[in-house]
């Protein structure tokens, strides 16, 4: 089967339901986007082209092109570039108030699907993280449906950066979001590695605890100055992102380039045969995260806390990171 096909396949297992079936096939993506009017933008010399299906928004198509222009922007921030030269966005419509659903697809060119609720604000859209998760996901190579958790892991855990580092939400903020769903990566009953099937939730947690966990070895390796998103754009820039379809060993082995080590592959060894179950209570403690209730405190005096900060440190604390941040949500 081609791989768009039988991805699409996986995502309709596990998106049941959360999205009309045929807004998730690719073939009816590029068939829409081609008749359709569209809005060029260039961000960081990239071009995007944003179409709509949608013509009853709450919105006006200039406030929603404002906002994915500007997700653009967070996004090139966090790769150095923007992560294609070229992109189509087709923007459509469904009953509810939030951003619903979106899908990101590589061939024969790269494409987005939001799918926004009629009644969307534009704090809600501005609330969300779903677009700048799949336009993450435009920056790695599409893979075998095996490694989708790396994929989705990617995604997840770098949509939670790109929002903290620009400064869309603070350090709390960003740890308390995955402090309060990381559990999720914890194999049930019966499963095993990240090479076997995963629950729905788990695909994606385990992802982002073993993208977590890269991020700290990476750290605790070259003495806090590499880090996760280095590693990323690293591959950007060896790949045609998710134009490429390739394998998960290529990618494992372009993001160990980024220091000449074995991070990925070695950490990627460790969990794929056997289901890994973390002490997450341990690891927040290490990392200096302390909870009462729901107050979240930073204990600085831990051995991991300096990674811990900067992993979500903003680019305007980090000027060489990016010299000219885009601004953040009002």
């Amino acid at each position: 089967m081609h791989p768009l096909l039988s991805r699409l396949l996986l995502i309709l297992l596990l998106c049941c339901g959360t999205a009309q079936a045929q807004d998730l096939n690719p073939a009816n993506l590029y068939r829409a986007l081609a008749p359709l009017p569209k809005t060029r933008l260039e961000v960081q010399g990239a071009v995007m082209d944003v179409a709509f299906q949608a013509q009853d928004l709450s919105l006006s198509q200039a406030e929603v092109v404002a906002w994915i222009e500007q997700r653009a922007q967070w996004v090139s921030a966090f790769y150095g570039r923007f992560p294609v030269d070229r992109v189509e966005v087709l923007v459509d419509s469904a009953e509810g108030d939030r951003v619903l659903a979106g899908i990101a697809w590589g061939q024969p060119y790269p494409a987005l699907r939001v799918t926004l609720g009629r009644k969307a604000t534009l704090d809600a859209l501005n609330r969300d993280g779903l677009l700048i998760h799949e336009m993450v996901h435009l920056g790695t190579p599409m893979l075998p449906n095996k490694a989708f958790w790396f994929l989705e892991g990617v995604a997840d855990y770098s949509a939670t950066l790109v929002r903290a580092k620009i400064g869309a939400i603070n350090e709390a903020q960003a740890w308390r979001g995955l402090v309060r769903s990381m559990w999720q990566a914890i194999p049930k009953m019966g499963e095993r590695g990240l090479d076997y099937p995963m629950s729905g939730s788990r695909v994606y947690w385990a992802g982002v605890y073993y993208c977590m966990q890269a991020d700290l070895r990476l750290r605790q390796q070259s003495d806090n100055q590499i880090g996760f998103m280095d590693a990323l754009r690293h591959l950007n820039r060896e790949t045609r992102g998710i134009a490429d379809y390739t394998s998960l060993d290529r990618v494992l082995t372009t993001l160990d380039g980024v220091d000449g080590g074995a991070t990925f592959r070695e950490l990627y060894q460790e969990m794929r045969e056997e289901p890994v179950s973390p002490d997450l209570p341990l690891i927040w403690l290490q990392l200096g995260l302390r909870f009462d209730d729901d107050l979240l405190e930073f204990d600085n005096t831990t051995e991991l806390a300096p990674l811990r900060a900067a992993i979500m440190r903003r680019y305007d604390e980090e000027p060489a990171l990016a010299a000219e941040p885009p601004a953040a949500a009002p």
